[in-house]
């Protein structure tokens, strides 16, 4: 799967998991980079992804801050799913507005 990561510090990464061994099991960065659109403190933060074909796109806050084409692990069919964590910033409150799939 592919897995897009935001920081509330301005980055974000972009990831490949392999989880067959098809090129070498496990995380592989295959992005990453930094954008002054993401919101930090206590904002609202609305993040667009899009992945068409080869090509993966990263949106925050209606700005493009990634785009590539990924031909390496081509992952081109699978689920979505969404997470949140605090690796070391405790009490922490997170809250979505709404989540929502659709087919490019």
């Amino acid at each position: 799967w592919y897995e897009f990561s935001v920081m509330s510090s301005g980055l974000f990464q972009i990831w490949a998991y392999d989880a067959t061994g098809a090129h070498k099991k496990g995380y592989h960065l295959i992005n990453s980079g930094g954008s002054t659109a993401i919101r930090m403190g206590n904002k609202t933060n609305v993040y667009a992804i899009v992945c068409s074909g080869n090509d993966l796109t990263l949106y925050i806050n209606g700005v493009e801050s990634a785009s590539f084409s990924e031909k390496k692990y081509g992952f081109n069919k699978g689920k979505v799913g969404i997470n949140v964590s605090s690796l070391n910033v405790i009490p922490i409150i997170v809250e979505f507005e709404y989540f929502d799939v659709q087919e490019p």
